[in-house]
């Protein structure tokens, strides 16, 4: 106990910004949740709606199927918006809290002269078993989260555009649904990412306070 008592104060004399990211990130999720939520009942409404267009069609009913459809346009790009802002910040808070980890642990200098430059994935686990004398385990869900947060995130960094396909809109229709829902697993999984890191840290140092340092334990 007293180990995590020296080991909050130590991270509150050091200037850092994992903490404000990690609020920013759990803001953007508890959003995402929100909006999710009001996703799903919206479509449940435009299918009764669908269903009562298919027995008698009047302008009533056309009127919600309009308003119905502009909801769940507004409520898919809020939801990419929100997507984007998860895997993004979510990077930035692993990125930013395993420096600082490393620094404490193994020292400002030796960090920046010979950790600074590795990928995020070696970063955390080359930190992590200095730090620790343990092994980082690789072959646990904490690892595929991590490795999935960073290939996310540089698809975003680094996105390539291309071309609408303007003689199937039915088509790309399709496909835009599937890439929102597959963009909406990845920015849960990128939440997910640090909630199983700091567990996982915890786990393997003791006198570690992740929860403290990303502000999940409020």
């Amino acid at each position: 106990m007293l180990d995590k008592i020296h080991n909050i104060e130590e991270q509150l004399l050091r200037e850092n910004k994992h903490y404000i990211y990690a609020n920013m990130t759990r803001e953007f999720y508890q959003k995402f949740i929100n909006i999710k939520q009001k996703l799903s009942l919206e479509y449940n409404s435009y299918e009764k709606i669908q269903k009562l267009l298919k027995v008698a069609e009047n302008n009533q009913l056309l009127n919600k199927e309009y308003k119905c459809i502009k909801k769940l346009d507004k409520y898919e790009y809020d939801l990419e918006k929100l997507s984007i802002s998860i895997i993004i910040f979510a990077a930035l808070t692993l990125e930013s809290y395993i420096y600082d980890y490393g620094a404490r642990k193994l020292g400002d200098s030796f960090m920046k002269n010979h950790l600074d430059k590795l990928d995020p994935i070696s970063k955390v686990v080359i930190i992590v078993e200095l730090a620790t004398q343990k092994k980082f385990p690789k072959d646990r869900r904490v690892y595929g989260l991590i490795k999935e947060l960073n290939k996310s995130r540089n698809s975003l960094v680094h996105y390539k555009s291309s071309k609408k396909n303007l003689d199937n809109v039915a088509s790309d229709l399709v496909k835009n649904d599937g890439e929102l829902i597959d963009f909406m697993k990845k920015a849960d999984q990128a939440y997910q990412a640090l909630i199983e890191l700091a567990n996982t840290i915890e786990n393997l140092d003791q006198s570690e306070n992740v929860k403290f340092a990303l502000g999940m334990d409020i």
